[in-house]
């Protein structure tokens, strides 16, 4: 094998890996001591880490900062915590330093992440994203857990169970696997599942969503999401948002959904029922939630004192 055989297979390689590689994949590749040393004499191999390297031609993604830490940190290490999240695209984590977990009976050190170590990591807890090795999406969740506040987790579940990264089964298990005394966060998850699991369901648009965001942001009291209506019989139909205890009901109403006459009349019909019954049901839309939504929130606080 030639110089430059060995230079199109390591350019393949880092192709795979954001630009990535380690010493170990060049000399699998086919790379001698000499060929290493001279490729980085030359500058054409750059050193993130002894032992860890990317190509000069490869640019300094974010995406390379990630998988060049997994590399360098072992070959069973995966992204994890708040890089997996932000990888993950979960409401409300953002590009940031690396962080990865590795088995807790393994020694595995790197100045390119911060390094985690835990006794359980599984192969249902392991997956991959973009090609680079990440804790999956529910046991991501668990390890953010104990760094957040219970709101935040709450948002972070509902976005993902939307969006159709985890559900709350895979939830549950990966809570089952990794789950011991004192370990942080998993009371949080534990509460999560226990609140989700009896009936708390989750906001479905991005209007619903938007909402729920508003209410936490104003300390409004958490509502039953996608409650069952309590004045249908026939037909089993759901409201947005509700406060059982309270009996009041709030109701998300997309332009889309909601501007046919059809659908004015039947919701008025509802509220009707609703009110028969002894129930309160408010009604906000778009423009509400984005140039009215302290208005919202302090009356929607007013009704719940009122029926206290």
């Amino acid at each position: 094998m030639t110089a430059r055989d060995v230079d199109e297979r390591v350019a393949r390689l880092a192709g795979r890996q954001h630009g990535a590689f380690t010493r170990a994949q060049a000399l699998g590749e086919g790379a001698t001591d000499r060929i290493v040393g001279g490729r980085l004499a030359a500058g054409t191999w750059l050193v993130l880490e002894p032992g860890t390297y990317a190509l000069a031609a490869a640019p300094a993604t974010w995406h390379r900062a990630l998988m060049a830490a997994t590399l360098a940190a072992g070959p069973r290490a995966v992204l994890s915590h708040r890089a997996a999240a932000a990888l993950h695209v979960l409401v409300g984590f953002g590009q940031g330093r690396a962080e990865v977990t590795i088995d807790g009976s393994r020694d595995g050190t790197t100045k390119l992440a911060r390094v985690h170590c835990s006794g359980v990591l599984s192969a249902s807890d392991r997956g991959r994203q973009q090609g680079i090795p990440v804790t999956r999406p529910a046991r991501t969740i668990v390890d953010i857990a104990g760094s957040i506040s219970f709101h935040r987790l709450v948002e972070v579940y509902d976005e993902a169970v939307t969006t159709r990264l985890v559900t709350h089964d895979e939830l549950r298990r990966c809570l089952e696997r990794v789950a011991r005394r004192g370990l942080r966060g998993t009371a949080a998850v534990r509460r999560l599942l226990v609140e989700r699991g009896a009936g708390g369901g989750v906001p479905t648009g991005r209007l619903e969503q938007s909402v729920l965001r508003m209410l936490r942001a104003g300390g409004v009291p958490e509502p039953v999401c996608q409650f069952a209506a309590p004045w249908r019989n026939a037909v089993r139909e759901r409201v947005d948002f509700a406060w059982p205890a309270q009996r009041l009901v709030l109701e998300a109403d997309g332009r889309r959904w909601h501007t046919r006459e059809a659908d004015f009349d039947r919701d008025r019909a509802r509220d009707r029922q609703a009110a028969v019954l002894g129930w309160t049901v408010l009604r906000i839309t778009w423009d509400d939630v984005s140039a009215h939504s302290a208005e919202v929130v302090s009356q929607v606080a007013a009704c719940l004192r009122a029926a206290t």
